[in-house]
């Protein structure tokens, strides 16, 4: 894949990301080499170590999305990195940004885009972000996947989660899936998780 052909592909997750995020340049890397390494199979799960970026370029590339079930986020891990698996054999890729390869001198600000350092101007103010989100882009590009490593790797528990059945909660009176026959509320309205609250009329 030459840089045009790269750039291009780039372009496509940008517009489905939302945002020309340099994360997003250095994803699409990732996504190739991983699929390059793992090679031809019929069914694919990824697990994603981080929820900046890199979720959506592998279910823009990989048709791996959290919908169908092949995309199982991890995020609580933290790296940029991401793992592609063969389903039915359990062998995968594990893909990942390597700190030690990228050099502060070279490309200071890809450095410390990944160490979380750059000017805290980029969190305020619109053209630093963006001109900040070049610089790390034209130093990527500099290096590209010098600075990506790998390893093989086996998978653990690949096999789809459970589907539990259906209950419907005695307060809300909406359907949910019940991790067992006598739960009664869903976790909404038994305060376990919730995210909004409702407005009065």
């Amino acid at each position: 894949m030459n840089t045009s052909e790269f750039l291009s592909i780039v372009e496509r997750v940008y517009a489905f990301h939302g945002r020309r995020a340099p994360g997003i340049v250095i994803g699409v890397a990732m996504v190739h080499k991983a699929v390059e390494l793992l090679g031809s199979v019929k069914k694919q799960i990824a697990f994603v170590e981080s929820r900046a970026c890199l979720p959506d370029v592998v279910q823009y590339l990989c048709g791996c999305t959290i919908g169908n079930g092949d995309l199982r986020m991890v995020d609580k891990i933290g790296k940029y990195a991401f793992s592609l698996f063969d389903r039915d054999t359990g062998k995968g890729v594990r893909v990942f940004v390597d700190i030690n390869k990228i050099s502060l001198e070279k490309t200071p600000e890809l450095h410390k885009f990944f160490m979380r350092r750059r000017d805290p101007a980029v969190r305020t103010d619109k053209e630093a972000r963006k001109a900040s989100g070049e610089q790390v882009v034209k130093e990527f590009l500099g290096v590209f996947d010098e600075i990506i490593g790998s390893e093989k790797i086996m998978g653990l528990d690949l096999s789809k989660p459970d589907i539990y059945e259906a209950n419907i909660c005695s307060t809300c009176n909406e359907s949910f899936a019940a991790p067992t026959r006598d739960s009664e509320l869903c976790p909404h309205c038994s305060g376990e998780l919730t995210y909004y609250k409702i407005c009065e009329q």
